[in-house]
């Protein structure tokens, strides 16, 4: 089950476009909830702790009050990891919407069922494919499992590993630095120091010493792993357009 939210003022989009959803998903076999609102800033109010549990987002950009990318932009800052499509009727504000990593731009005029069916099935690949990738670390002689899209970053202090996560959750246990890279290699993490690994979905922004996160989390750039990092953010990035 797939949570959808659609969030436009133009009622009569909203529901052509929930039509089309409900038709793609039954030809699919895709089972989705689907919450749907008025405004962005409506949107917020009523997520505001519960953002984390969406799958994908559809959402207009220009809306009265908070706009689309606003919005987007307060979802990201909460830990949404959601998967974005924006809808509206230019392209005139595509390059600030990149800020929040959306999955598409879709110009309204050209969201037919096929487009639509389109981002919709690469959105859904990509939901389960998150809700798939998990870390799995010791502590004491108890096995635990957490999503990696919960975690920030970890740091590390003689082979003592404290876990960063969302919501200012943290954990530690022991493991060595090469072990800890080992177990998330091909999950989006990056060396940032001898002493820490960064969540790429997590970054805001790179700096010549320091990275900063999206919650403000500043951690410290090692000198010879700025290039690789600027590489791998560079690869992410890319990978989410």
């Amino acid at each position: 089950m797939y949570k959808v939210c659609l969030c436009d003022d133009d009622e009569e989009f909203r529901r052509a476009l929930k039509n089309k959803l409900y038709r793609i998903g039954e030809r699919h076999h895709i089972k989705m909830e689907l919450i749907e609102f008025s405004s962005g800033t409506g949107m917020v109010f009523d997520l505001d702790g519960e953002a984390e549990g969406v799958d994908i987002f559809f959402v207009d950009v220009l809306m009265p009050g908070i706009t689309g990318i606003e919005a987007a932009q307060k979802l990201r800052e909460w830990g949404a990891n959601a998967q974005i499509v924006f809808f509206t009727s230019s392209k005139e504000h595509v390059f600030e919407a990149f800020d929040v990593m959306p999955l598409h731009y879709l110009i309204k005029d050209e969201a037919t069922e096929e487009t639509i069916q389109r981002i919709l099935l690469k959105a859904v690949d990509l939901a389960e494919k998150k809700q798939q990738e998990c870390f799995y670390y010791k502590v004491g002689h108890i096995v635990k499992r957490i999503e990696t899209q919960e975690i920030i970053y970890f740091e590390i202090r003689n082979r003592v590993v404290c876990m960063f996560c969302k919501e200012n959750r943290q954990e530690e246990f022991y493991l060595t630095m090469d072990k800890l890279e080992k177990a998330l290699k091909d999950k989006n993490f990056v060396r940032v120091h001898r002493s820490y690994l960064v969540n790429l979905r997590y970054i805001h922004s790179i700096e010549a010493k320091q990275i900063v996160c999206m919650d403000h989390t500043c951690i410290p750039v090692g000198e010879k792993y700025l290039e690789q990092i600027r590489k791998e953010y560079s690869r992410f990035i890319l990978e989410q357009i």
